[in-house]
């Protein structure tokens, strides 16, 4: 069974008899007109599922790996799981757990980096997750090396381990400093609001969030593309139980 999670509500569309497709949004007319000397996302996928009115009921989600989950934002994460869906197998992912530990017995706590494949390809075989929510960034404050080494090359190592360990949904986390001026007050911003990107945008932190984020769309949307080439979607004669496969 294949399933598909994103971290963002607006990323999913229910759908009544209709046909999923991939739907491309690079900013609202408004926004591009508002922000002429900002580049927009090209490629912000919202892949239109058929997806469940009973999310909220579903006692498992089967096994989730949190990367980053002790984190602020992970380790949250990982509290609502256990208690929105308790019969999940969480598993966490960081550089070290000893902090903002879940006591539930269905959490399980692993160290490791994130930018060492041969770790990350040993750590999935073990964890054989079907869900990846991938919150993992180092501080905004750190050398540049170190955010393109975690943030982008961490990210690619992930991506790939994860292809490889056949999981089905893979969630990154971005960051609202990908749209941040400074100047403009973000009120109900979401993925649609143009990247600030190139001279304009003046944290590295930020420029390796949007370079990761960008090649994340990419390659969802070459998984897209070879998916619906090979095995078209078709309308469901009853609840669907697959999606795209990761």
């Amino acid at each position: 069974m294949h399933t598909a999670l994103y971290a963002r509500r607006l990323a999913v569309e229910t759908l009544n008899g209709a046909n999923p497709s991939p739907r491309f949004i690079d900013g609202p007319s408004s926004l591009r007109k508002q922000f002429p000397d900002r580049r927009t996302p090209n490629c912000t996928i919202i892949p239109l599922l058929n997806m469940p009115n009973n999310s909220d009921t579903i006692q498992s989600l089967g096994k989730v790996l949190v990367v980053g989950g002790c984190g602020f934002l992970g380790s949250h994460i990982v509290s609502f799981i256990v208690n929105r869906h308790p019969q999940t197998q969480v598993a966490v992912l960081d550089l070290r757990t000893s902090s903002n530990r879940n006591a539930s017995p269905t959490v399980s706590y692993h160290d490791g980096d994130i930018t060492d494949a041969a770790a990350m390809k040993a750590l999935f075989s073990q964890v054989k997750p079907d869900a990846v929510i991938h919150t993992a960034s180092p501080h905004f404050d750190l050398k540049p090396e170190i955010h393109e080494k975690v943030n982008v090359g961490g990210t690619k190592t992930l991506l790939k381990a994860a292809q490889e360990a056949g999981v089905k949904a893979f969630v990154y986390t971005s960051s609202a400093s990908v749209i941040l001026d400074h100047e403009t007050e973000l009120i109900n911003a979401d993925e649609r609001w143009p990247l600030v990107t190139g001279d304009a945008q003046p944290e590295y932190y930020t420029t390796t969030k949007v370079s990761i984020q960008q090649h994340c769309c990419v390659f969802f949307a070459d998984l897209l593309l070879r998916h619906t080439q090979r095995q078209p979607f078709s309308k469901p004669t009853a609840a669907p139980k697959t999606t795209l496969p990761f």
